[in-house]
């Protein structure tokens, strides 16, 4: 062996026997506390895990109820199949909240919503368009311009002729 397979080894040892130490003290401190503590500690060891059998089969009632077999796992989702998820979850159908409601539905009544706030828009941008370009024509009538050409031509191609 080389001079660093030995200082490995070496050192590997040396770790073995310092958890060994520990292990031993750790067995003598527990054996220290007498066999009534024991038997409390075994006691509420058995009372906890009986309690979290119980949590167990309810969660798992409580899941079984909720999901079919057939549905995929969160983790196995696409983020659309998620989204499609929680959609059908939060609409529902025949649901006390949205009484017989169907995605299709909903998805239709949101769009006559967004058309409806978009034809407003355009009704209102018309509008605003309409008033500035009647405030443009006013200008051009009411103003008497004068032209930047000598001899008061209006454009260059004026003057040429």
């Amino acid at each position: 062996m080389t001079l660093k397979g030995n200082r490995n080894q070496r050192g590997q040892s040396v770790q073995m026997l310092r958890k060994k130490k520990e292990e031993e003290k750790e067995r003598l401190r527990i054996a220290s506390f007498g066999e009534d503590y024991h038997k409390e500690a075994e006691k509420r060891h058995k009372k906890s895990l009986k309690e979290l059998k119980k949590q167990d089969k309810e969660r798992n009632i409580k899941t079984s109820s909720n999901k079919s077999s057939s549905r995929k796992s969160s983790a196995t989702m696409t983020g659309k199949e998620r989204a499609q998820a929680l959609a059908r979850k939060r609409i529902g159908k025949g649901t006390a909240k949205k009484p017989d409601k169907t995605i299709a539905q909903v998805r239709a009544d949101n769009e006559k919503a967004m058309r409806d706030r978009a034809r407003e828009r355009n009704r209102k941008f018309k509008e605003e368009r309409k008033k500035k370009k009647n405030k443009d024509t006013l200008k051009k009538n009411t103003s008497k311009r004068k032209s930047r050409y000598s001899g008061g031509f209006k454009s260059m191609s004026d003057r040429r002729k």
